[in-house]
């Protein structure tokens, strides 16, 4: 398989649709625990399991050099916020007018933060980087988690299996997908990817989850699809 299409179809449509997948699953773990002590569960594990990737490929934080505090400040601070206010402080975004805000503020917290980490980041150590990072997020969302929120945890087979695929497929997989577009694109192609992503998962919750999939979000994701697919083919 040509190196090319991998690079410009494979990867990004991996990202794409575990990144989806991750917003149905954080659904359905919802009421199992709360949000940001889930999202300190999850970097947790991901932090953990990145480090053992790390020590295995003989690639230890310290290859990072003057550069691993970039992957600790504003970047992963945006990232980490993005993520809180999508599926933490509103877990059913659309539903109001601040939902609508708070889901709009985590897309621009993503896109600030995909161009602080091309600028800062992108030519470090990946499994290094990645392993700063995710044990970063880690401790912010455990202080957030302690200060912000009321915590309460039912350990469920469903918990136990959404935390790992989160970690696993999306903090491990995904972002490691992610830090690989960076480095072979720009800031600007990689961000148009998530464009797509609202479309997608509006799909996929009709698929597992029954949800009611209109006309409106249908034909945004076709036509984010498009546009995506033509940011991808003017750089190519």
């Amino acid at each position: 398989m040509p190196h090319s299409l991998v690079q410009r179809v494979l990867v990004p449509a991996a990202f794409i649709f575990l990144w989806s997948s991750a917003y149905i699953v954080v659904r359905l773990s919802l009421p199992d625990m709360s949000p940001v002590a889930s999202l300190a569960l999850r970097f947790t594990i991901a932090t953990v399991v990145l480090l053992a990737l790390v020590r295995s490929a003989g690639q230890p934080p310290a290859v990072l050099g003057r550069r691993w505090p970039h992957f600790v400040w504003l970047g992963l601070t945006l990232g980490v916020t993005g993520v809180v206010l999508v599926v933490g402080v509103a877990p059913v975004p659309g539903r109001s007018v601040a939902a609508a805000l708070l889901a709009v503020g985590g897309i621009v917290c993503f896109a600030v933060g995909t161009i602080y980490f091309r600028r800062y980041c992108g030519g470090g150590a990946l499994l290094a980087g990645n392993a700063v990072q995710m044990g970063s997020a880690a401790v912010l969302c455990a202080v957030l988690a302690a200060t912000v929120e009321p915590f309460h945890v039912a350990w469920t087979w469903r918990l136990i299996g959404s935390t790992l695929y989160l970690a696993l497929a999306v903090s491990v997989g995904a972002m490691g997908l992610f830090g690989l577009m960076l480095r072979a694109r720009t800031a600007g192609v990689v961000s148009s990817n998530f464009y797509v992503i609202p479309g997608l998962t509006a799909v996929l919750a009709w698929v597992v989850l029954g949800e009611t999939l209109t006309a409106t979000a249908m034909l945004g994701f076709v036509v984010s699809s498009v546009g995506v697919w033509l940011a991808q083919r003017e750089v190519a």
